[in-house]
């Protein structure tokens, strides 16, 4: 009995089962839960590929994005409170270090050194959810703070390093 007269479906030519993988058009599609683009479209958040491979000779670029309900981190009793956990996380011995950051409305652009992946994920995980306990404790909030995973990507050159920090100094809005 073959498996079409089961009910099953048919096998694809030359013995492939044709289930699975990459299909064009395929996956979940973006909601518009993460915005839209200039042209009205939604985004679909930070790709769940692969995170890129952490070399400690160079820095990484990294970005946590609030959800549209967040208040807005630039306010003035936020942007101190957070200083004031950074400048606590920098006394104390951890593998991971921020070099500079920059507090964006609804978003912080991190430059860090790691050693390895997991001191990375460690260590923006650390910061996230600290940031997030006092954001909620002193606008009375709960519940999701941060959008998605954060983003992190690595400067390998002097160029893309020097393009990330003249981005920092850029008026925030």
């Amino acid at each position: 009995m073959t498996k079409t007269e089961r009910g099953g479906k048919p096998k694809a030519p030359s013995g492939k089962s044709g289930w699975g993988g990459w299909r064009p058009g395929s996956g979940r599609k973006p909601t518009g839960a993460y915005g839209y683009d200039r042209r009205g479209r939604p985004l679909a958040g930070v790709s769940h590929h692969a995170r890129p491979v952490v070399d400690p000779r160079h820095p990484l670029h990294v970005v946590l994005r609030t959800t549209t309900e967040a208040p807005r981190l630039r306010a003035a009793l936020l942007t101190g409170e957070m200083r004031k956990l950074l400048e606590r996380r920098a006394g104390r011995d951890v593998e991971c270090r921020v070099v500079q950051f920059s507090i964006r409305r609804n978003e912080i652009h991190f430059i860090l050194q790691a050693p390895d992946r997991d001191a990375l994920s460690r260590a923006v995980q650390g910061l996230a959810s600290g940031f997030a306990r006092r954001i909620n404790r002193l606008t009375g909030g709960n519940g999701r703070l941060w959008l998605d995973r954060y983003d992190a990507r690595p400067l390998k050159t002097p160029r893309e390093m020097r393009a990330c920090v003249e981005e920092f100094f850029e008026p925030a809005g």
